[in-house]
């Protein structure tokens, strides 16, 4: 079996799948504690399968972009369960994940998460092709008004970021547009264990002690004020 990890944002989730098919699932919503909940939750999934981290087959990541420390979070504990079992690892982009289930519609998809301060992470696709997705707009970081110019008109807005910008996308796009308004979380692990079992499939496996998160922001650390003076 495969274990599929996601903690891209605070919506955290984890899954065993049989050839890209999920077996067994949990998603639920966390409070920036990944760290404390995710080790204890794959260990509790592996237990109602009755397996260890060496009886797996494979690891499947999403590797981001998301938050800073969830991501890290879940790629520490990927490479500690490698480096314990040597395992193979397949890294899948969370936007990626996000767009899959829209791409058959033969329309281009747009994800959306919100990457904060005002602006989104999003990516534009028209399809997948032996799970790589083709891409008409690489991942990037704006404002949604770039988003809005980079889109063509008949694009299917998804994600996880919809929320943050709904009103706003509702009164500016094209009436071609899609906005699909799906219940959180909007990153399904089935979508990730097909993609992850794509890879496998067609050897895109990552090098795990040189693999890195997609941050696309660095993490939220203020600039230190500067001395008071003493009079």
């Amino acid at each position: 079996m495969e274990l599929c990890i996601d903690t891209s944002t605070r919506w955290a989730g984890i899954a065993l799948a049989q050839d890209g098919v999920i077996a067994r699932e949990a998603s639920w919503y966390s409070r920036q504690n990944h760290t404390m909940e995710v080790a204890p939750a794959v260990q509790h999934l592996l237990g109602l399968e009755s397996l260890t981290i060496p009886e797996l087959s494979a690891i499947v990541i999403a590797i981001g972009p998301g938050n800073f420390s969830a991501l890290r979070t879940g790629l520490s504990l990927v490479k500690g369960f490698v480096q314990a079992a040597g395992l193979p690892v397949v890294a899948v982009g969370s936007l990626e994940v996000e767009a899959y289930p829209y791409v058959g519609l033969g329309r281009p998809v747009c994800p959306l998460l919100d990457a904060g301060r005002g602006n989104l992470a999003w990516a534009i696709y028209e399809g997948f092709k032996e799970g790589e997705p083709l891409v008409l707009t690489e991942e990037q970081v704006s404002t949604l008004e770039e988003v809005l110019r980079a889109a063509p008109s008949n694009t299917i807005y998804c994600g996880e970021g919809i929320s943050k910008v709904r009103e706003e996308l509702e009164s500016q796009v094209s009436l071609e547009a899609t906005l699909a308004l799906a219940p959180s979380p909007t990153r399904h692990l089935s979508a990730l264990a097909q993609l992850g079992h794509l890879g496998l499939q067609t050897g895109r496996t990552a090098d795990p002690a040189t693999l890195q998160p997609r941050y696309l922001r660095g993490p939220a650390i203020s600039k230190p004020k500067p001395p008071k003076r003493i009079k």
